[in-house]
């Protein structure tokens, strides 16, 4: 079996920079309270409350930088499940 190239994808390590989460999802969160509503169907306010109460159980060890972090995994979430 041949060794991996990478253990992080390039694509992957510039995903703060370019990352759906930390570029459209934090500036609508910041800058337009209405249309992060009209996207998420959740307030800024209940989103930050719903991660600070599911952060316990999402959190995992931060030895990695890859890893994503409870903002992200929560953005994932309620999209996926606004979407169905």
């Amino acid at each position: 079996m041949a060794k991996p190239r990478w253990h992080i994808r390039p694509l992957f390590q510039e995903r703060e920079l370019h990352g759906h989460y930390h570029c459209f999802t934090r500036e609508l969160q910041l800058y337009n309270s209405a249309l992060y509503y009209n996207f998420m169907r959740i307030t800024s306010s209940t989103f930050e409350e719903l991660v600070i109460l599911v952060s316990p159980k999402l959190q995992r060890n931060p030895i990695r930088k890859d890893i994503l972090s409870v903002g992200e995994i929560l953005t994932a979430t309620l999209r996926l499940e606004n979407n169905d």
